[in-house]
């Protein structure tokens, strides 16, 4: 029976298939899925902010977790191994300045191309909250929207 992990806010879970990782309630926070496409294993990782120098805590932020696997997949991400989805960065409150979530967005997409890491896939923004289920079997991010729309990536 395949293992379940439930991701929350600053924790990452790394699995092998068919396990399925899952975050719910994303809103501006950022989930970032890294996947080696011949393991069938995985890593989700559900980030809050940006940005941080260093932290005890990295995987509350974007540029800090990013890091932290780009170290750990080195190899596998130089032959070409290893993709990146990404899901959530919505805003949630309307702001006149760039949101919470258009900056977490932003810094995910930023920080795994300077890793040189691919995005094989995103659901960024908008204004409503997801769940999202990633399966190790398949590489496939599934997403739900609070609107109840279903996306897959």
């Amino acid at each position: 029976m395949a293992e379940n992990g439930f991701v929350s806010i600053g924790n990452y879970k790394w699995q092998k298939s068919p396990s399925v990782l899952y975050c719910n309630g994303l809103g501006s926070c950022v989930a970032i899925g890294f996947y080696d496409i011949e393991k069938k294993e995985g890593v989700l990782v559900h980030t809050l902010l940006p940005f941080a120098e260093n932290s005890d805590t990295p995987y509350y932020y974007v540029n800090l977790a990013v890091k932290e696997f780009a170290e750990r997949l080195k190899e596998r991400i130089k032959r070409g191994r290893i993709v990146s989805k990404l899901c959530g960065g919505a805003t949630i409150f309307a702001v006149s300045n760039k949101s919470v979530g258009e900056r977490n967005a932003e810094a995910a997409k930023y920080w795994l191309k300077f890793y040189k890491i691919p995005i094989a896939g995103e659901d960024l923004g908008g204004n409503h909250g997801r769940n999202v289920v990633f399966e190790l079997a398949t590489g496939k991010m599934i997403i739900t929207t609070s609107a109840g729309e279903q996306i897959v990536i």
